[in-house]
C-alpha cells in the first residue's frame, strides 16, 4: 500500500536583486548536462532571469570542483588520551549505519573503541538507544540525524555525568549539554538546499519544475526543502518547486511507486531532488518502467547511485562530506579530550557535484570521502602516526 504524501507548493517571492551579477550569459547548459533556452542576444540589457542563472552557472562551476582541503586546520597541539569508550547511536537507514566503518577506523588511530547501539527511525526507539547510552556510562557519546528534543532528558543526565555529546547532520546547535555538532546547525541545511537549486537552476536554467522529496522522520530536511525552494526562486523567477513528504520508513520499499505516482499527477516537473541518498535507490528504473523523462539529484553518494550517475540514470549527486565527516566528529571529542576549544572542528565543509564526467573518482563500496588523504590529514592535526 503506497504511504499518503504532502505537496507544498513554494510561493517565495523574489525581488530582481542579486548577489553576484555576471553579466549577460546563455541561460541553462553546463559542462555536465543539457540546458534551457538561450537569451535574446539582441537584448541591450541583460534581463534579471539572464544573469540570475548565469550566476547560477558561476555556482554550478564552483560545485563540480573537487575540494582539495579538510574543513577543519587548527591542530591540537596537545596530547591525546588513549582508551576512550565511546557509544556510536546508529539511525535505521543506511546512510546512518555505513557511517559505522570510519568511525570506527577513526577510533582505531587513537586507541579508541566504538561501541554502536541501534537507535531505529522511531521516537521510541532513539530515546531507547539514549537511555541504553546513559545506562553504558560511556566516555562519550556520539550520533546523528534527529533532534535533541526526542532525548532531551537522556541529554542532561549524560551532561551531569560530565560525559561529553558529539551530534552531526542535525538542526541543533552546540550547547547545553551538545559539545559540538558537526554537519549541522549555523546553516549547514539551508546551504545544502541552496547547493541543490545552485546545481538544478546550474544545468536546467529557466525550464525547471522540480519536486523535493523529504519527510518528517529527519528534520533537517524541512530546512533543506525551505532553502532549495527559495534559492530556485532567487535564481530563477519562472522555476517552481513542490515537497513532496515520504517517511523514512517507505525508503527501500514503497518510496519509488510514491514518487511515480506524484509525477504521473504532475507531468509537467522535469526534475526530482532527493533530501536523503538512500531514496534514490530504484527511482531510475521506476521512472523508465512508468515512461518518465525526469532528471534525478540526490546527496551522499553510494556504490548504486555512483553507477546510476556514470550510466546516465541519475543527474548529479551533492556530495557533502560522509565518511570524513565522521573524522570530523572525532576531532571534536579529540579536542575535548586534549582540553582544548572545540570550536575549530565544527567548521562548515563544502559541497562537491558529482557528475558523469567525475562519476569514476569513486571507487570501491564506499562510504566515499571528498578529500583523498583525510585520514592523514586528520592524524596530523591529532598529533598521532
Amino acid at each position: 500500500m503506497s504511504h499518503a504524501v504532502g505537496v507544498r507548493k513554494s510561493v517565495t517571492a523574489v525581488g530582481a536583486a542579486l548577489v553576484l551579477a555576471v553579466g549577460l550569459a546563455a541561460c541553462g547548459g553546463s559542462s555536465s548536462s543539457g540546458g534551457g533556452a538561450v537569451a535574446d542576444a539582441s537584448s541591450s540589457q541583460p534581463s534579471a532571469s539572464s544573469t540570475a542563472i548565469a550566476e547560477a552557472q558561476n555556482l554550478l562551476s564552483q560545485l563540480e570542483t573537487r575540494p582539495t582541503q579538510l574543513p577543519v586546520t587548527t591542530p591540537v597541539g596537545k596530547p591525546v588520551p588513549k582508551g576512550l569508550k565511546i557509544d556510536w547511536l546508529v539511525c535505521g537507514v543506511p546512510d546512518c549505519t555505513i557511517l559505522t566503518g570510519p568511525l570506527k577506523d577513526a577510533a582505531a588511530a587513537l586507541g579508541w573503541t566504538i561501541h554502536p547501539i541501534a537507535a531505529g527511525l522511531t521516537p521510541e526507539s532513539v530515546k531507547a538507544a539514549w537511555d541504553l547510552a546513559v545506562r553504558d556510562h560511556p566516555d562519550a557519546v556520539m550520533a546523528t540525524g534527529f533532534p535533541r528534543v526526542i532525548f532531551e532528558p537522556e541529554i542532561q543526565q549524560l551532561k551531569a555525568a560530565n560525559i561529553p555529546i558529539i551530534d552531526g547532520f542535525v538542526t541543533d546547535d552546540a550547547g547545553n549539554g551538545l559539545t559540538a555538532v558537526v554537519a549541522g546547525g549555523g546553516g549547514t541545511f539551508e546551504n545544502t538546499g541552496k547547493a541543490f537549486a545552485d546545481y538544478v537552476a546550474g544545468v536546467g536554467g529557466t525550464s525547471v519544475n522540480a519536486v523535493f522529496v523529504g519527510g518528517k522522520t529527519f528534520p533537517g530536511l524541512d530546512a533543506v526543502q525551505n532553502a532549495f525552494e527559495s534559492e530556485l526562486k532567487r535564481l530563477c523567477s519562472t522555476c517552481s518547486a513542490a515537497g513532496l513528504n515520504i517517511p523514512a520508513t517507505a525508503i527501500g520499499k514503497d518510496l519509488p511507486s510514491d514518487v511515480v505516482a506524484y509525477l504521473t499527477k504532475h507531468p509537467d516537473v522535469n526534475y526530482v531532488v532527493t533530501g536523503e541518498g538512500s531514496m534514490n535507490i530504484g527511482l531510475p528504473q521506476a521512472f523508465q518502467s512508468a515512461h518518465l523523462n525526469v532528471k534525478l539529484v540526490g546527496p551522499y553518494p553510494s556504490q548504486t547511485t555512483i553507477q546510476y550517475v556514470a550510466n546516465g540514470q541519475m543527474d548529479g549527486l551533492i556530495f557533502f562530506p560522509q565518511g570524513d565527516a565522521m573524522w570530523q566528529m572525532m576531532d571534536c571529542l579529540v579536542r575535548y579530550a586534549a582540553k582544548v576549544p572545540v570550536a575549530p572542528c565544527m567548521a562548515p565543509a563544502p559541497a562537491w557535484a558529482v557528475t558523469k564526467s567525475t562519476a569514476a573518482e569513486l571507487t570501491g563500496p564506499g562510504p566515499y570521502f571528498q578529500i583523498a588523504d583525510y585520514a592523514s590529514l586528520y592524524k596530523k592535526l591529532w598529533g598521532v602516526s
